[in-house]
């Protein structure tokens, strides 16, 4: 029999009902309070910061701020030059319209400079150095009709109608739907994505520099120039996108694309004594290509300026873990730190997504700093950059690791801790995130203690320790998201789970303020988010501090 002192020794190092060790670890898990979290999210969802975007202001400063919390607790500075940041750079790849222009260049030396958005619209990459344009016909190589016939393009600009020759006509020969479905020329949406596609793949293989496209000219629709500018500016000229690849793509991965108004292209066809109108014409007349080069003229066009180049960082702060053995083994706790910025003028404050996340990182790592007795396996904090362009922080953190992945034990991901899922209010473009076939049609109400666990079909354990340790928390747990790609590959999670390390993802799910400017904290549900907090607390102790690893019983693709 044991004796009192060692029975209360056994108790005190035990693991009660709690899910807690009652000496070891109460004390990080009492300090998780929503007044913390709340004065955390105060600071990271304020106006101040602009909506956090990438490269800007506003998370510059959120990055100093994480790391200002990181010096606080203790934590050791893990990243450059024995700072809290993990530094990489990234790459403007779409359009910056101050930069952008598109110029005809005449053999006796003049040049024409056209308008953004009134001429063309260009769409990616950059012909800065004039090159030769061939005239394509409608840029498709089929096996009885092939617009790259006789015709080198290598080294130069395609210049191609949209759609297809005979377009509409009933007894062409193109006619055949059969026909059109062989070889990917359907539309698809109203407008002729599979088409275009195919048109430039083709325009690739055959070793083009760069693409103009214009609206095929005699045949009128809906989806025209006008609504493709529409688009365009609205939706990709007011937005900014990042590539971790600073080298200029090659031309055999993407090709500098502009689309021309058929005004320009009157413009350029004028240059060489020909009619776009009699062109296509003809093309429904006798449904043969008619391609040249077009003689007399060059073409260059910029879509981004010389200083795309641009400095972002990851915030890292690691506590060292209590055990010799297993202290050179890593468990990373993550959330994103950047937004979207603005939308139609307005910030976009990003209090759930993931100001929580954010916070979340940020408690978590005070509440292990807070117990006396540290945990086995050391725990690495990061709070990554360019999630929303993305996932290129955690992206660059997988392939450039501080500590190797191999030595990573596991990943948590906490990106929106903060509300409660609504599917049956949410807009219709968010619920194409479901796959429109049977999505749980939940109200916020139903959802006010329910939180989404993802990726644990590639680590069964990850949900048993879960449910264990959420026996007292109570909170709703559920797993159903891992076969919902929109979900499964959403966050900072993936490039780990890629590389082989179990990694979950906690998870509140999507609400009608998602990336809206009224994403604000009033609506955070903090007594949820606090109990998410905890459990995610008693997972990372218990991780940090097993004997064995966890292991991936599948591969992750």
């Amino acid at each position: 029999l044991y004796s009192p002192i060692i029975l209360l020794l056994i108790f005190a190092f035990s693991t009660n009902l709690f899910g807690f060790q009652t000496k070891i670890n109460r004390k990080g898990f009492d300090s998780i309070k929503q007044k913390d979290l709340k004065m955390h999210l105060s600071f990271l969802a304020s106006d101040e910061l602009q909506g956090r975007e990438m490269c800007e202001q506003g998370s510059k400063v959120t990055a100093v701020y994480v790391a200002t919390r990181f010096a606080h607790l203790g934590l050791i500075p893990v990243g450059d030059n024995n700072t809290y940041m993990q530094n990489f750079k990234v790459r403007r790849i779409n359009v910056e319209p101050a930069a952008a222009s598109f110029i005809l260049h005449s053999e006796d030396g003049k040049q024409e400079k056209l308008n953004l958005g009134e001429d063309y619209l260009v769409v990616r990459g950059n012909i800065r150095n004039p090159l030769p344009v061939v005239f394509v016909g409608y840029g498709l190589e089929l096996d009885n009709y092939n617009d790259y016939e006789n015709i080198d393009v290598k080294g130069k600009i395609v210049l191609y109608f949209s759609h297809t020759p005979q377009e509409g006509k009933k007894d062409g020969k193109f006619s055949d739907p059969q026909y059109l479905k062989d070889y990917s020329l359907y539309e698809v949406n109203g407008r002729g994505h599979r088409v275009f596609k195919r048109k430039v793949d083709i325009a690739r293989e055959k070793g083009a520099a760069g693409i103009i496209v214009v609206e095929n000219p005699n045949h009128k629709h809906k989806k025209n120039y006008n609504t493709l500018r529409e688009f365009i500016f609205k939706k990709i000229y007011n937005n900014k996108f990042y590539s971790l690849n600073l080298k200029e793509r090659k031309s055999k991965l993407r090709l500098p694309q502009v689309f021309i108004s058929e005004r320009t292209a009157e413009l350029i066809f004028s240059k060489t004594g020909k009619s776009i109108y009699d062109i296509q014409k003809q093309f429904d007349k006798t449904a043969k290509p008619n391609s040249f080069e077009m003689k007399g003229i060059k073409i260059s066009f910029t879509s981004s300026g010389e200083k795309s180049i641009k400095n972002s960082r990851n915030v890292v702060g690691l506590l060292k873990g209590s055990d010799p053995k297993l202290n050179d083994e890593i468990i990373i706790i993550g959330g994103h730190y950047d937004h979207i910025g603005f939308l139609n003028g307005k910030v976009c404050n990003g209090a759930d997504d993931d100001a929580s996340g954010t916070t979340g990182v940020i408690e978590i790592a005070e509440a292990f700093t807070e117990n006396e007795i540290k945990p086995k396996r050391s725990i690495l904090f990061i709070a990554f950059a360019g999630e929303e362009k993305g996932l290129l922080g955690s992206t660059y953190y997988a392939d450039h690791p501080i500590f190797p992945l191999e030595k990573t034990a596991a990943m948590i991901q906490l990106d929106m801790l903060g509300r409660n899922e609504d599917v049956k209010n949410l807009p219709d473009m968010f619920k194409g995130l479901f796959g429109y076939k049977n999505p749980p049609f939940e109200t916020a109400d139903d959802n006010k203690n329910a939180v989404n666990i993802i990726g644990t079909t590639y680590c069964n354990e990850m949900r048993s320790i879960n449910e264990k340790n959420n026996e007292n928390l109570k909170l709703v747990l559920k797993f159903r998201y891992d076969d919902k790609r929109a979900f499964m590959y959403g966050s900072d999670h993936v490039p780990f789970l890629r590389k082989g390390v179990p990694s979950i993802f906690y998870f509140t799910g999507p609400h009608p303020d998602l990336h809206q400017p009224t994403d604000d904290i009033d609506k955070i549900n903090f007594p949820k988010m606090e109990k998410i907090c905890k459990l995610v607390y008693l997972t990372a102790w218990e991780l940090a501090n097993r004997d064995t690893r966890l292991k991936l019983e599948k591969p992750f693709r």
